[in-house]
């Protein structure tokens, strides 16, 4: 819901800003400054502008809704959701250590590895072919091998995808304050008269993309840790 919220925001300043374009093109062309061709694709900016901030609300309306059945409330209702997603950096003390962790903790690594002991004691007790059933603790062997292998290259994968998601959420960082910087030296030259109320909004959109990239950012970050957490074998969320 967050998301689509910043979208909805998002959307609403690019139309804001592409009717001010509109209107500024509009008053160039009467005083001949513009060439009446770019009316038509002022006017196509506007209408697809619209079409976007009128699919970010079926979005967030989509949003809403999945989030009102899943908690027990009426469809139609629209709680103010005042919770940002909680950016927390992942801190252990080496991925070599959480591969052991992982594979000690994975039901279906267990699974394979009990198969291994059933096979050795059946080794004891079958009436079947020796070789036959030494290949067959071999072949449970490889496949309990194989599951400690795809799990460690799973969490190894998924925590260098966290690692980048930490370095580019520490960069859009800069990139909010530069332009919430922007906005601000805006809207002073916008009281004084040096600026028009199209370079505002355009300042405006600026910070709005700023922030919707950082929130996606923090978005797939913690889903992430999540999902490495439990493939760790801890709580999904930190209890802390």
């Amino acid at each position: 819901v967050l998301d689509a919220k910043e979208k909805e925001v998002e959307a609403e300043i690019a139309l804001e800003k592409a009717k001010w374009d509109h209107y500024a093109s509009t008053f160039k062309m009467q005083f001949g400054t513009e060439a009446p061709i770019m009316k038509d694709i002022i006017d196509s900016d506007v209408e697809q502008k619209k079409g976007n901030l009128i699919i970010a609300q079926h979005n967030l309306n989509k949003a809403y809704t999945d989030l009102n059945i899943l908690v027990g409330i009426t469809p139609d209702a629209r709680p103010v959701l005042t919770t940002e997603v909680v950016y927390e950096p992942l801190e252990i003390t080496g991925i070599n250590s959480e591969v052991g962790r992982a594979i000690s903790s994975n039901v279906n690594v267990w699974a394979a590895l009990q198969n291994v002991i059933i096979e050795k004691e059946d080794l004891r007790m079958t009436l079947k072919p020796y070789e036959i059933e030494k290949m067959e603790i071999e072949v449970a062997e490889l496949t309990a091998d194989g599951a400690k292998e795809e799990l460690e290259k799973g969490l190894r994968g998924l925590y260098h995808d966290i690692l980048s998601l930490e370095e580019a959420i520490n960069a859009s960082k800069g990139g909010v304050k530069a332009a919430e910087t922007g906005l601000k030296a805006a809207e002073v030259r916008y009281d004084v008269g040096m600026a028009t109320e199209g370079d505002l909004l355009e300042s405006k959109a600026t910070l709005a993309i700023a922030k919707k990239t950082q929130a996606q950012l923090k978005y797939q970050h913690a889903t992430a840790t999540a999902a490495y957490r439990n493939l760790t074998g801890r709580e999904v969320l930190p209890t802390n």
